[in-house]
């Protein structure tokens, strides 16, 4: 077994870093955005953006579209260093076989305390899968860019390291964690969504926010939906690549499990 040391610069923070990943193990990204137009490729595409920034922090890196013909391939769970699940335009309320068979993958490698963090869809399916609530937002779809507070428990978890307590990020998601599940603790929120981020047993976590998104992908989402959903959006968009920081957080904490 061998050790392998990537170095990254400036991402989110003013030094190099390096992280030093078990070369023998995989992070697995779940892609459960599927494009079905060309159009659609160039937003509507959450585990590629997801996979694609996790490249430039380690090689050790799979990805499988959630389909049961793929997920049945999945390393064994000795072999995974991480498992990062994916935006939808899906909902986790919807009568899916595809979506039930991840449910059962991830129960299954809970006692493997394999670090885990679910994004929007991903999120909100890992709320469901360990006990919380998950429907429509009673306040209606959050959309474009969005200022996330980090509380005092996220201030303090590995995920949020290196970044600002106020942050802007962006959401697309009607759906959203309306409960907790039990023994969680919610680590960041807004106005609209008070859970926006929460950690379960040290080692799985859901950011309701988008930080693979980029500012071209936003404006690209927010045109879609609005005009499929006859919306007007009153608030500006701004630019931020902030998320970035949390994707190579999670690249950290994964590594560190595998020193174990």
């Amino acid at each position: 077994m061998y050790k392998i040391v990537y170095w990254i610069k400036n991402i989110q923070v003013k030094q190099n870093l390096r992280v030093i990943i078990d070369a023998m193990k995989k992070i697995v990204v779940i892609n459960c955005s599927i494009a079905k137009t060309a159009e659609e490729k160039e937003y509507k595409n959450g585990g590629l953006l997801i996979y694609n920034i996790l490249k430039q922090f380690t090689s050790d890196i799979v990805m499988a579209n959630m389909q049961i013909s793929e997920l049945e391939k999945l390393p064994n769970a000795s072999d995974i260093a991480g498992v990062v699940i994916s935006g939808s335009d899906k909902m986790v309320t919807d009568d899916d076989s595809d979506r039930l068979f991840l449910e059962n993958w991830i129960i299954s490698l809970k006692e493997y305390k394999i670090p885990l963090l679910g994004i929007c869809y991903g999120h909100q399916l890992l709320a469901k899968v360990f006990g919380g609530e998950v429907d429509y937002h009673p306040n209606g779809i959050e959309l474009g860019s969005a200022k996330i507070t980090i509380n005092d428990n996220g201030d303090k978890n590995p995920l949020f390291e290196n970044m600002q307590l106020n942050f802007t990020s962006y959401v697309v998601h009607a759906q959203s964690v309306l409960k907790l599940p039990q023994n969680s603790i919610c680590l960041a929120g807004n106005s609209h969504d008070n859970n926006h981020s929460f950690c379960v047993d040290g080692h799985i976590w859901g950011v309701q926010f988008h930080p693979e998104f980029s500012y071209d992908v936003i404006l690209k989402y927010t045109k879609s939906e609005t005009q499929r959903l006859n919306l007007k959006l009153n608030t500006k968009i701004h630019d931020s690549n902030d998320g970035v920081q949390i994707l190579y957080n999670f690249v950290k904490i994964a590594a560190s499990s595998t020193q174990v």
